[in-house]
């Protein structure tokens, strides 16, 4: 039930997402909305440590502490920052969620994102060579006061983002 239903229209721009668990459920999660400011769209696919109900429960965890700042206008390391450092508060160390962050303006295409130590979302150019958007930060909730880059890109007519999980 933490899955979406559905996702948001976003005029020029074609969205997907799909879980297959490997049990009844799992620690995989993913969030697409447009934002308070009615004008960016949050990407957001996590994987928590674990399998199973027990990965699930983190899940749950997960998307609650994240819900309001994917919301919000913060950009994605200042997200990863704060859910990172709520995570770390409310959880044994061994607990922690690998996730790729990003927010698009779906009128320029940029791309603005923050890997918190998730496998590399991959980037296929329509012209012009595949880009790897590698980790730039620790997992979240992993160490307290973790600190995340942000990078940006463009995105442009016929490219095409893969964000994914090891499960």
């Amino acid at each position: 039930a933490l899955l979406p239903a559905s996702l948001p229209v976003v005029p020029g721009w074609e969205l997907h997402g799909g879980n297959m668990p490997s049990r009844g459920v799992s620690g995989d999660f993913y969030k697409i909305l447009l934002r308070g400011d009615g004008k960016t769209c949050a990407l957001f696919v996590a994987d928590v440590s674990g399998k199973g109900v027990a990965a699930s429960l983190l899940t749950a965890s997960l998307e609650a502490l994240s819900a309001l700042p994917l919301e919000g206008s913060e950009p994605p390391d200042r997200i990863c920052e704060q859910v990172g450092a709520l995570l770390y508060r409310r959880t044994p160390p061994e607990k922690y969620a690998t996730a790729f962050l990003g927010t698009l303006d779906p009128e320029t295409g940029r791309l603005s994102w923050t890997n918190a130590g998730h496998n590399p979302a991959l980037l296929l150019r329509a012209s012009g060579p595949p880009e790897w958007l590698k980790a730039s930060g620790v997992p979240l909730g992993l160490l307290p006061g973790a600190r995340y880059a942000r990078k940006e890109t463009v995105m442009e007519p016929g490219d095409a983002l893969l964000v994914y999980t090891d499960g």
